[in-house]
């Protein structure tokens, strides 16, 4: 993974002609936006552990309409 580095964007744009204070500005906001990013193996883990989540939810929701099931046939 590359790792954005803001002082070497800032001289990027400062060498494309941009004012230094435009140049340090927008470097600067790029940074706490691509901060802000998160990575396919964050992304992964995070619906995996929904996955997770979600089937343990539907088990415990056929379980309980089993029982219910079970109940209502032995009467």
């Amino acid at each position: 993974m590359t790792v954005y580095n803001p002082i070497e964007a800032m001289n990027r744009l400062k060498a494309a002609g941009l004012p230094a204070k435009q140049a340090e500005a927008l470097a600067n906001e790029l940074h706490g936006v691509i901060n802000d990013l998160v990575t396919t193996e964050q992304l992964n883990h995070a619906l995996a552990k929904q996955a997770l989540y979600i089937i343990g939810i539907l088990g415990t929701m056929i379980v309980g309409a089993a029982t219910v099931l079970g109940v209502i046939l032995s009467k």
